[in-house]
């Protein structure tokens, strides 16, 4: 609340609505952090095993193929607007990082036999 508070005017009449928005929204997006992270890391452990196309193109695919359709379906398909931006954004963060996670394994059973 204190930090929402540097920007919501709290005796407005619709601070409260505003509030738990942008609770909801950095929740959501606290989440979605940890996914993208976790996709960087992995992205550079495969930069590290010369495999640079495939996280290349995971993320193309992710971002244009999926978090597009994601969005749209959960903003104005299921009417929930701006958490459902939010929530399509994070399901795809989470698609790429499962995916980035299957290929790390792959090449590093590789390695081991």
């Amino acid at each position: 609340k204190p930090l929402a508070g540097l920007f919501i005017d709290f005796h407005a009449d619709d601070a409260h609505q505003i509030y738990f928005l942008s609770m909801w929204l950095l929740c959501i997006r606290t989440i979605s952090m940890f996914f993208d992270g976790t996709s960087q890391i992995l992205t550079g452990a495969l930069r590290g095993l010369y495999d640079t196309k495939f996280p290349m193109v995971i993320d193309v695919i992710a971002n244009w193929a999926l978090m597009v359709p994601f969005a749209a379906l959960f903003a104005f398909g299921f009417s929930w607007g701006v958490i459902g931006l939010s929530c399509g954004a994070g399901l795809t963060r989470l698609v790429n990082m499962v995916a980035l996670i299957l290929r790390w394994r792959m090449k590093t059973r590789l390695l081991v036999l």
